[in-house]
């Protein structure tokens, strides 16, 4: 059975878009694609729990983006302005569109998270207050603040969220006064289970559900970018009584760096005299938060690897990094500007290594003890 465990956290993802000057295109996790009609191209969306969001803005503006700290009131905060004001000049910085993600408070209307929130709303003292209802069919609460700039917002409320867009001019020739209109009409949620949404973060090429699992396991597929941290995520490998043998951590295979999927690849060695086991593939959750964690679960069938063959996996991890960190590992300095080679490494008893090397001119030799981690990392004793 695929077994899927995922946290409610915001998971912010930018999508910008390519597409013809009066469509947006935006394609969700469960598949299901959506075009907005409209004399908008790039787009927006981000993943909150159960739903995506996303809206669409003129192709000349510029998104910022930030995820709220534990002492923001919001959990998410964008900025939207059209390019041409990157140098501005005026007064209070150039005109914009902010949008802000509240959490509802429970037992609470939207009117009176609104007024919780003035700071950002500025709903005490606003004036005009209309219900509306956007162009994909959601209901709003729009009113004007005509303070040093004049305001426009719009709230919607949606998923115990509270979206909030505010356009402000501060300028004769700003639009944003009209753009945030065309930009709440374009606003648009998706359902997703949680199998869609683990699917957008992770795949999966092998093993596939069931697969004979021989030695070594073959773990191969890609992630989103920010399913590792510092380029890495865990695995864990357990037998049918959930007992762990076999645990560690991959790498991305490329930059990491990014939101779209970075591909990994990966060997297990194990030993087992079982023959069901599961394999996880866990996000990388650096904040430790429980809300965080997300994990992909596959059974498969085991097949454990020998002692021999183990035994050389170890050996063989050792010898790789004896070469690769000669230059470091040798007690002494190469000379007449020679540089340290691996000639032999030779394996004794009780897990003791006999290293020989030369720098073109002379030829030294050191024993150390080895051992492994149980992410196969190497470590040498002298």
């Amino acid at each position: 059975m695929k077994k899927i465990s995922t946290g409610l956290i915001a998971l912010c993802l930018i999508v910008l878009s390519g597409c013809s000057p009066n469509t947006v295109e935006t394609e969700y996790a469960d598949g299901s694609n959506s075009s907005l009609e409209i004399t908008l191209k790039t787009g927006y969306q981000a993943h909150y729990g159960s739903f995506d969001y996303a809206f669409a803005y003129p192709e000349n503006y510029v998104l910022d983006s930030q995820v709220a700290n534990e002492n923001d009131a919001f959990l998410e905060s964008l900025f939207l302005f059209d390019e041409s004001y990157l140098d501005w000049n005026g007064p209070e910085g150039h005109p914009g569109i902010n949008v802000y993600v509240f959490a509802m408070s429970e037992g609470k209307e939207l009117t009176q998270v609104a007024e919780a929130q003035h700071t950002y709303t500025n709903y005490s003292i606003a004036t005009g207050f209309q219900d509306g209802i956007s162009e994909n069919g959601y209901d709003y609460l729009s009113y004007s603040s005509e303070g040093l700039y004049p305001f426009d917002y719009y709230l919607i409320e949606y998923g115990d969220y509270l979206y909030v867009f505010t356009g402000y001019d501060n300028s004769e020739e700003a639009s944003e006064r009209t753009d945030i209109k065309d930009i709440v009409d374009s606003l648009i949620f998706v359902e997703l289970d949680e199998t869609n949404a683990l699917d957008d973060l992770i795949v999966l090429n092998e093993p596939l559900e069931g697969d004979d699992a021989s030695c070594p396991l073959r773990v191969s597929g890609e992630a989103r970018g920010y399913w590792y941290f510092e380029a890495t995520f865990p695995y864990d490998l357990l037998d049918e009584s959930g007992d762990l043998i076999a645990s560690g951590s991959t790498s991305a295979i490329g930059d990491w760096m990014t939101e779209d999927f970075v591909p990994f690849e990966f060997d297990i060695f194990y030993i087992t005299d079982q023959e069901n086991g599961t394999l996880i593939l866990k996000r990388s959750n650096a904040s430790g938060l429980p809300e965080n964690d997300m994990q992909l679960e596959i059974d498969v069938l085991l097949t454990t690897c020998s002692e021999v063959t183990l035994l050389e996996h170890k050996r063989g991890l050792v010898q790789d990094y004896i070469r690769k960190n000669i230059v470091e590992l040798s007690p002494v300095e190469a000379t007449l500007g020679g540089t340290w080679h691996v000639l032999e490494v030779e394996f004794l008893a009780g897990e003791i290594v006999h290293v020989t090397f030369e720098d073109g001119h002379i030829q030294k030799s050191f024993d150390s003890s080895y051992s492994l981690d149980a992410n196969g990392n190497v470590e040498l004793s002298f």
